[in-house]
């Protein structure tokens, strides 16, 4: 257990879900994007994988949460907390996983905004 956050720590928020409504082109930015933001972060060690880089990932879409996982390197901890919207980028928003969750998806929502600042 670490007395202070791990010196290789990043934090990333991937918000696709509805974002694509908002997007000019109704397109969302490509997973490989957000690897590459965090590989500018890192220090030479960190990026040539000679120290273990931890990852708080903040997303409400699966879809995002299993493709950032899938394209992250192997020495990169990734690890996430709160709600995902069962509907991905469907119409259902995670209005609809709020309601049908009687507001414990709002709530870990609050959460994960919290930690990841």
């Amino acid at each position: 257990c670490y007395k202070y956050p791990p010196s290789h720590l990043v934090t990333v928020h991937i918000r696709w879900g509805d974002k694509y409504k908002e997007m000019k082109n109704r397109r969302l930015v490509p997973i490989t994007k957000y690897i590459e933001a965090v590989q500018t972060l890192l220090t030479k060690d960190a990026s040539e994988g000679r120290t273990i880089v931890f990852i708080y990932l903040a997303s409400e879409d699966p879809n995002a949460i299993q493709q950032f996982r899938l394209s992250a390197p192997s020495h990169w901890s990734v690890n996430m907390s709160g709600p995902t919207n069962p509907y991905g980028n469907s119409r259902r928003t995670m209005m609809s996983a709020a309601s049908t969750s009687k507001g414990r998806a709002g709530l870990e929502s609050l959460a994960a905004l919290l930690i990841s600042m």
